[in-house]
């Protein structure tokens, strides 16, 4: 948004922007919810074939237990023999059926509504001349802004408080002054 002394313009663009910015919010809700149902999917599925591979785990020890009854088997330490008790003393396989930790996967960042940047010129007497002599286009600054100092920063007040009321990010612009010396 560029710098402007129009007021009353200035919020009916915010207005619209914010009315924009609802509908796009909308719709941003209802693709998140729809992500959120096909991960919750996702997961069901997952933790099915994991109670399924886990009971064929289950029968094959079942019926090679049978097979082996007789024969002595190593001491692990452990409560039970073999490869599923190893795998069970670990902390995470009971949740993931799977011999290694599980890998943290970031959550993307939440999703923040559109943001509104606007311009705020700090004025002084050589930026008001400028401006009254030759104006950037595109920005539109009333003959009461341009009269004088204290106008421009009563106009910029003004402008700020219409900024904070509607949540818009302002970029403070200022006059440098440059003494020549190359840094």
């Amino acid at each position: 948004m560029q710098m402007g002394t129009d007021i009353a313009r200035l919020r009916r663009g915010l207005q619209l922007l914010k009315g924009l910015q609802g509908e796009s919010g909308e719709q941003q809700q209802q693709q998140q919810q729809q992500q959120q149902q096909q991960q919750q999917q996702q997961q069901q599925q997952q933790q099915q074939q994991q109670q399924q591979q886990q009971q064929q785990q289950q029968q094959q020890q079942h019926s090679s237990s049978r097979h082996e009854r007789g024969r002595g088997q190593p001491q692990t330490g452990l409560a039970g023999n073999g490869a599923s008790s190893l795998a069970a003393a670990k902390p995470w396989a009971a949740t993931t059926g799977k011999a290694q930790p599980p890998v943290s996967q970031p959550e993307p960042p939440a999703p923040r509504g559109l943001e509104v940047l606007g311009s705020v010129f700090l004025p002084s007497a050589g930026l008001l001349a400028r401006m009254r002599f030759r104006p950037w286009s595109g920005v539109f600054l009333s003959p009461e802004y341009l009269s004088g100092v204290d106008a421009a920063e009563a106009a910029t007040r003004q402008l700020l408080g219409v900024y904070a009321e509607h949540g818009v990010v302002p970029i403070v612009e200022a006059e440098l002054r440059w003494c020549g010396w190359l840094v």
